[in-house]
């Protein structure tokens, strides 16, 4: 869905290039493809149908967000260990 993304943490979309920036609202799931990370990004302004698998590289502007969904990621799965 986008070129650029930044997260709404850090200022939100960038007025000079709207049409291809947009601001994810949060990261749903985590997934490899063919080896590299890709995240379900939902997308400010948009419906859950409209989220897309993104590629880190197409991140680099909300790299805070990704770093707080992979805490939780972590922090979900000790969880899980220590319940086993």
């Amino acid at each position: 869905m986008s070129k650029k993304s930044t997260d709404s943490s850090q200022g939100g979309r960038d007025l000079e290039d709207k049409s291809s920036e947009f601001t994810v609202e949060k990261f749903m799931a985590k997934r490899y493809l063919r080896g590299r990370p890709q995240y379900l990004a939902k997308w400010e302004g948009y419906s859950m149908e409209q989220s897309t698998w993104e590629p880190l590289e197409n991140l680099g502007n909300c790299m805070t967000l990704v770093a707080d969904f992979e805490a939780e990621l972590f922090k979900k799965s000790q969880e899980k260990q220590n319940t086993q």
